[in-house]
């Protein structure tokens, strides 16, 4: 376990799984593959398969789907047709009309300290 590839000459090769990508540090004993992540492939697990979005270990990432709804919001639950460009990072997309909004509260911080806060979002053009 957590290794692979056994030659005579040479033994055995750690795994080296890519901590944030894969699930574990096991790979398969003969080609080295560890068990990627959704949206994550490469031997070691270390590449974002294009059209996909994945977030470092040292990011904290809030979806407004989850998040309390003030007054009126709607959510939609989306699909990716295939073969077109991702433009959202979880499962759907929340409609905050003008006088409404959704509140986050985050309970994971793991420490205090200066923090970049990055909100996407797409205006309606009327």
């Amino acid at each position: 376990d957590g290794y692979w590839g056994l030659t005579s000459s040479t033994g055995c090769k750690p795994c080296d799984c890519d901590p944030g990508g894969s699930y574990d540090n096991f790979c398969d004993a003969v080609t080295g593959q560890c068990r990627c992540r959704p949206g994550i492939e490469g031997r070691k697990c270390d590449r974002v398969i294009p059209g996909y979005y994945y977030a470092l270990s040292d990011n904290l990432k809030y979806e407004a789907e989850d998040a309390r709804e003030i007054g009126r919001t709607t959510t939609n639950l989306l699909e990716r047709p295939q073969g077109t460009k991702v433009v959202w990072t979880d499962v759907g997309s929340q409609n905050i009309s003008e006088g409404n909004g959704v509140e986050f509260v985050v309970t994971n911080v793991p420490f205090t300290g200066n923090y970049k806060i990055l909100m996407r979002f797409y205006p309606k053009v009327r």
